[in-house]
């Protein structure tokens, strides 16, 4: 598994290449927790695109992310799903609790759009 992020519009965006498994997962959660709750830090976003296959030791990680950045007030997503990820996503019913969106594009301009709602409220 290799994990790369850049940062875009204050937007942290993490590209996983590869699955995560039991193997992976404590790499996932060791490179991902530092990048939460940056200072002006609107979010994560967890790119999927590469991500043939996850386990539920990898699920188990992105629930912790996902409740360790509300806790730290940062916006949290995942994107760009391969059918069989989103398969399991679905069968655990991970995505009643989680942003996802298909594209990247779309992930970044949610927490865009949530911050021009917030300048002009």
């Amino acid at each position: 598994m290799k994990l790369s992020h850049r940062i875009e519009n204050n937007i942290c965006i993490v590209e996983i290449e590869g699955e995560i498994e039991k193997n992976y997962a404590t790499k996932m959660e060791s490179y991902s927790m530092p990048l939460l709750g940056v200072p002006d830090q609107k979010a994560l976003i967890l790119n999927c695109e590469k991500m043939p296959y996850i386990d539920s030791s990898g699920l188990g990680v992105i629930i912790y992310l996902h409740q360790t950045a509300k806790k730290k007030q940062t916006g949290f997503a995942l994107c760009c799903f391969d059918n069989i990820v989103k398969v399991i996503f679905e069968a655990v019913g991970l995505f009643e609790h989680i942003a996802t969106y298909d594209t990247e594009e779309e992930a970044v301009e949610s927490f865009n759009l949530d911050e021009q709602e917030e300048t002009e409220g």
